[in-house]
């Protein structure tokens, strides 16, 4: 069963409540700065994760501590990552064994950023964990691999290990999980010979959804596999359009300014009016 994790904390008060004692007693730990407190962090990380129902959107700050993002003056501004100004985005972090997760958005939203993300915390807090990023173009590839070679460098753990091996399209971690980028085109041939736990579709709508038999293949012997199928629709008959047609189709919606009603962002006639030179309405 999906949860909304941002939604719980705003309306749980207990969730929120034990959220936050979490949150600070990290805080306080890293404060001291000693081995044994890094232990304990470790295993409040840990718990944060198991408490939000293995998603860990409230953990980026944690995990990227100095991102860096330009201020208005085109000035680096290092903070910590967070997923404040798009909720939204805590979705792409759900981690459903079995089944699937479609997340069909718009452009620049931060999606590929969110999906780096999820790819290197879970490669850190899971063990043994293969994740595999499936793209149908190598423009998409490189574009995604540069991005995560960025989202590295910003990563509070990412150490140097000459023991294992780390370059642009596959990435050892000292606990045994990997990350493996694969272009699928006209054949699967990339993804053939690969063992994977979680499939990362990104611009599904421009797969070929005949490779998909051959792709999935690499889950085959995982006792934990997960799929996320992400995109943008540029056709009601393209492939992600398909596979939101046989999901639970949730929508996202925000408040209308009165507070009183919802607007759906899924629906056209609601949308449209909202969208006006000067911003949403």
């Amino acid at each position: 069963m999906y949860i909304d994790i941002n939604w719980e904390a705003r309306t749980n008060g207990r969730f929120r409540h034990k959220l936050d004692t979490l949150v600070n007693e990290i805080a306080r730990l890293e404060k001291i700065g000693s081995p044994a407190a890094e232990d304990k962090i470790k295993n409040l990380t840990v718990e944060i994760y198991r408490l939000c129902h293995h998603n860990p959107g409230f953990l980026i700050p944690y995990f990227f501590p100095k991102f860096h993002p330009q201020d208005r003056f085109g000035e680096p501004n290092p903070t910590p990552l967070s997923l404040q100004d798009r909720p939204y985005a805590f979705a792409i972090f759900y981690f459903q064994i079995g089944g699937f997760i479609v997340f069909r958005a718009s452009r620049q939203i931060g999606k590929s950023t969110s999906i780096a993300c999820r790819q290197l915390i879970n490669a850190h807090i899971v063990k043994k964990y293969k994740s595999l990023y499936i793209t149908p173009h190598q423009e998409f590839l490189t574009t995604y691999a540069n991005r995560l070679k960025d989202m590295e460098r910003e990563f509070r753990f990412q150490r140097t290990n000459p023991d294992l091996r780390s370059n642009l399209k596959y990435k050892e971690q000292d606990n045994g999980s990997t990350i493996t980028l694969v272009k699928c085109l006209t054949d699967s041939a990339e993804a053939r010979s690969k063992t994977a736990d979680e499939l990362l579709y990104d611009e599904y709508q421009l797969l070929d959804p005949d490779l998909e038999p051959d792709i999935e293949q690499t889950q085959k012997a995982s006792s934990m596999p997960s799929t996320v199928y992400a995109g943008t629709s540029t056709t009601i008959e393209s492939p992600l359009e398909c596979r939101f047609q046989e999901s639970s189709m949730g929508m996202w919606h925000i408040k209308s300014p009165d507070g009183k009603h919802w607007i759906n962002c899924g629906d056209e006639e609601e949308i449209l009016k909202v969208i006006k030179p000067e911003g949403p309405t």
